[in-house]
């Protein structure tokens, strides 16, 4: 089979955090252009969380995982056909699909949101001051890495825009394609931090 190179997986989800939809697409913004000429639920849309991926088979894999457990809301039911095609191999066992629609990405407060931007304020502070070198941090686990962010609640898309970055960029951070280094990583890992005290605290409270 022929792989078509880089493919972002990207997520729509609505005002209330519910996901609508899940694709792939090597082009996200001719994507989008299709869905609102299209899609009768596209009005619906509020954030849109990509990750790219460095193959197509890669994204097309993880298309399938999402499909089959988390049930978009909009997504054909055709999860099982799909993970059976030839190019995507995931693994069945112990699959129980959730009642369709459940995912929900959280919603950070403004004080949730206050804590991240300190965190990477504080970082690029000790930069503009003239430090001759960032200290070297250790990265959590890439699956760690997404875990937090998503748990805290913000899409690839926003959460870029703190680092001041693209969201190509941070993809690649956070997939491990291509690592930050010096104080890009110390910020990443500071904010990571952040985001993790937030979680820690909302699950805390609601304990």
């Amino acid at each position: 089979m022929t792989d078509d190179g880089r493919t972002a997986l990207y997520r729509l989800f609505d005002e209330e955090g519910r996901l609508l939809y899940v694709g792939v697409t090597s082009n996200p913004s001719k994507r989008w252009s299709f869905h609102k000429r299209k899609k009768a639920w596209w009005p619906l849309v509020r954030i849109r969380e990509i990750e790219w991926y460095l193959s197509r088979t890669e994204a097309l894999t993880m298309e399938a995982q999402e499909i089959a457990t988390k049930r978009p809301l909009h997504n054909a039911d055709r999860g099982w056909q799909y993970l059976l095609r030839p190019e995507v191999v995931v693994s069945s066992s112990g699959f129980v699909p959730p009642t369709r629609g459940t995912t929900k990405l959280p919603v950070p407060s403004r004080r949730d949101l206050q804590e991240l931007e300190q965190a990477v304020q504080t970082v690029q502070e000790q930069r503009s001051s003239g430090s001759s070198a960032a200290p070297h941090v250790e990265l959590p686990a890439r699956d760690e890495r997404i875990e937090t962010r998503r748990a805290f609640g913000l899409a690839q898309e926003k959460i870029s825009s703190v680092f001041g970055v693209t969201t190509l960029r941070f993809s690649w951070w956070e997939l491990g394609h291509k690592e930050p280094s010096g104080w890009d990583r110390l910020a990443y890992v500071r904010a990571l931090e952040a985001m993790a005290r937030v979680v820690e605290r909302r699950m805390a409270s609601d304990s």
